[in-house]
């Protein structure tokens, strides 16, 4: 009897060792866990953006079909039933919207790394088509696009 009260007294807890390859094991998954929820975080901070250049395009290629833009030059903001640069400011991440000579210019909040997402519009033939850069677009954070 006395020999199985010690064998059950030594198979309590777990060993140093144990609890050391748990914590590893921790570890490893908070060092790949933690860059990608800043990215994920980043990114749906940028759905702003793109969703501002969404409407945008959308409206270009409305008055450009229908006629009311016939070149790029003719592109401004608020003119020509496209929206206001108040207007593509949809959310809180999008700190500010501006368009020179047909190209919009979206810049993020600083919440979202102020970053910049620029639509440049090509008219030819009476089809637009849009090419998109900036910060935004090498970084990766505006997907979608």
């Amino acid at each position: 009897m006395n020999t199985s009260i010690k064998t059950l007294n030594k198979a309590k807890g777990f060993t140093l060792i144990e609890l050391m390859i748990v914590v590893a094991i921790i570890g490893i998954l908070a060092a790949v866990a933690l860059p990608a929820y800043q990215d994920y975080t980043k990114s749906a901070r940028s759905t702003g953006m793109t969703s501002a250049a969404g409407v945008w395009t959308t409206k270009v290629r409305v008055a450009v079909q229908t006629g009311q833009i016939t070149a790029v030059t003719g592109i401004t903001l608020g003119a020509t039933g496209l929206p206001t640069a108040t207007e593509l400011q949809v959310d809180s991440n999008v700190a500010s919207a501006a368009a020179a000579a047909g190209v919009l210019t979206l810049t993020g909040s600083t919440g979202q790394g102020a970053e910049t997402l620029i639509v440049t519009p090509t008219i030819a033939s009476g089809n637009v088509t849009f090419a998109y850069s900036g910060t935004c677009v090498t970084n990766g954070s505006c997907k979608g696009l």
